[in-house]
């Protein structure tokens, strides 16, 4: 099943019961703690609002996510905010969605998994991989200067951002917050792909309207579907090549992936510095990852990155 954590609704206004006019101030109202919540006018269709959350509105049930089951339950603990009543039954019917992010909790180590897509790439040319600074982050995203076209995923460890000072609201508001935290320690990685725009999501979700419902029971694949085509299935891999590294312009560009701690997106940026031409610097790229593959193939664990992802196997 399909599963969503920041969400957009596009909700006509005969949805609305009441709001409470100290707080909506011309249809505008936001909050971020405990958890994302915002009320907008859709200046593109007056006769609309959008709410904007996360599936932090669900509080205890925030590892559930946003999903055909819980969305009832998301609308009610909105009402239970205070500041606008909405037709639940009506609002699951009507309203359309703008905006969302899929997100899967997964377990495993994430150093190994991200090494297991730095290795395994398909497509450099097409595709980036970044790492924020300071963040334990990885993006995987698209070159395509199309927006509708556009790709992007995050895979971050869950365990340590839920603990940031952001998140004290958050925990602070649950009945256990010592359970929110145990079951992160074991679902520590978040893999997240965002869809930004109307466009985006019915191509990713292989939808024909984005109506909430429509969204809530796609039977698309969305993670999965990003990664196939970029990053090579375990059956593709060639976990018994022993290649030696071999050769002066191997070895010193092995000096470099050393030097720079074995990070290949430092490699990347290293190349980046000091190859001006792109069709030259690609070339460089993938001679250093071919020399990084022959020097970490025997130490990357096997992991079915396909499978890990996947809203429809079990882990």
């Amino acid at each position: 099943m399909i599963c969503y954590d920041t969400m957009q609704l596009n909700v006509p206004k005969e949805c609305v019961i009441s709001y409470d006019k100290n707080k909506v101030e011309k249809w505008s109202y936001k909050h971020f703690k405990p958890s994302l919540f915002e009320l907008k006018q859709d200046w593109k269709g007056l006769n609309e609002i959008l709410i904007k959350f996360s599936a932090k509105i669900l509080l205890d049930d925030y590892p559930k996510l946003i999903n055909k089951d819980t969305i009832h339950q998301a609308l009610y603990n909105i009402n239970n905010l205070g500041v606008i009543e909405l037709n639940i039954d009506k609002t699951i019917n009507e309203s359309s969605v703008s905006l969302c992010d899929v997100k899967k909790h997964c377990q495993g180590d994430l150093h190994t998994l991200k090494n297991n897509i730095i290795i395994n790439m398909r497509d450099r040319i097409n595709y980036n991989l970044k790492k924020p600074p300071r963040k334990d982050n990885l993006i995987f995203e698209s070159n395509f200067e199309t927006k509708s076209k556009q790709q992007r995923l995050t895979i971050y460890d869950k365990s340590k951002e839920i603990r940031l000072d952001k998140n004290k609201p958050f925990l602070n508001a649950l009945q256990d917050r010592d359970a929110m935290l145990r079951y992160f320690e074991i679902n520590n990685i978040n893999v997240e792909r965002n869809f930004k725009n109307v466009k985006q999501i019915k191509t990713g979700l292989n939808i024909k309207d984005t109506d909430l419902l429509t969204v809530l029971n796609a039977n698309a694949d969305p993670l999965k579907d990003m990664l196939e085509g970029t990053v090579k299935s375990i059956n593709d891999i060639d976990f018994t090549n022993n290649e030696n590294i071999t050769g002066y312009d191997e070895l010193n560009r092995l000096m470099i992936i050393e030097k720079l701690g074995g990070s290949m997106l430092a490699v990347e940026q290293h190349v980046k510095n000091n190859i001006d031409r792109k069709r030259k610097r690609d070339a460089e790229l993938e001679k250093y990852y071919a020399v990084f593959e022959k020097w970490k193939k025997n130490e990357i664990a096997k992991i079915d990155l396909h499978k890990l992802v996947s809203f429809f196997v079990n882990v």
